[in-house]
């Protein structure tokens, strides 16, 4: 079943300590999730085509709905041409525009599209939250003025885990103000798990998980695709990342 309108590569987690009462102390952990490693194999068939409400066919921007995120007219998914809003798109026009073409194709013989967006900061970044995880109260057991347990301390080497990984990939039409689109692909992606290191009752270092690929696609008709099927029928490949 594909996802409605509403995938990494690093995710960054901070903790702080919230003290809103005596009764009531959070370490609260910050997540992003962010997907890299973006390739099309060909082009979405008709996304992006002639006569469509669109500003640059074939190109589009490729917007993500996920388990922890909305659409966004960003660069949730970015691809490889550049454009002057500071996006990078994607041909989404196989229909019109068919591969070998070195214009609207930039890798394979010109047959293939692979990202070349920077992979550092927004890029690539879909979604995240946060999480107010209970704590105990700041202890200094030897009165030596530096905090030994409580707070964020509580939390140094557990496990996080993000799980129900998704992306639904849109191609976006953006029009007076309402943001539209037009459905690609659904990944399916196994969990994401940190282990935290919290030096300080005060705060959580930023960690970064191991990147994690598709074991599964679904299809704008909602048949679902594994690994070993064609890449037509994929289509879309990312790794996605805390």
């Amino acid at each position: 079943m594909t996802r409605s309108l509403g995938f990494a590569l690093s995710a960054i987690i901070v903790g702080v300590l919230s003290v809103t009462s005596a009764r009531a102390q959070y370490c609260i952990i910050q997540f992003n999730l962010r997907n890299a490693d973006r390739y099309i194999w060909g082009a979405p068939w008709d996304a992006e085509c002639f006569g469509d409400i669109s500003h640059s066919h074939p190109m589009g921007n490729f917007g993500v709905s996920s388990n922890f995120g909305d659409i966004r007219d960003s660069n949730q998914f970015p691809g490889w041409k550049y454009e002057s809003d500071g996006t990078y798109e994607w041909n989404a026009c196989k229909k019109d525009y068919p591969p070998p073409n070195c214009r609207y194709y930039n890798t394979a013989g010109c047959t293939e599209q692979i990202t070349w967006a920077p992979s550092y900061g927004q890029y690539g970044n879909y979604g995240g939250g946060w999480y107010y995880i209970p704590v105990g109260c700041p202890i200094d057991w030897n009165h030596d003025g530096v905090i030994d347990a409580g707070g964020c301390l509580d939390l140094d080497g557990r496990a996080f885990t993000v799980r129900g990984n998704f992306m639904s990939i849109y191609e976006l039409d953006p029009f007076l103000g309402i943001l539209d689109g037009d459905f690609i692909r659904t990944t399916y992606h196994p969990d994401l798990s940190v282990t935290l290191h919290c030096p300080s009752w005060r705060y959580c270092e930023a960690v970064t998980s191991n990147r994690v690929f598709p074991y599964q696609w679904e299809d704008e008709w909602g048949v679902l695709w594994g690994p070993s099927d064609p890449e037509p029928n994929r289509l879309v490949n990312a790794s996605i990342a805390l």
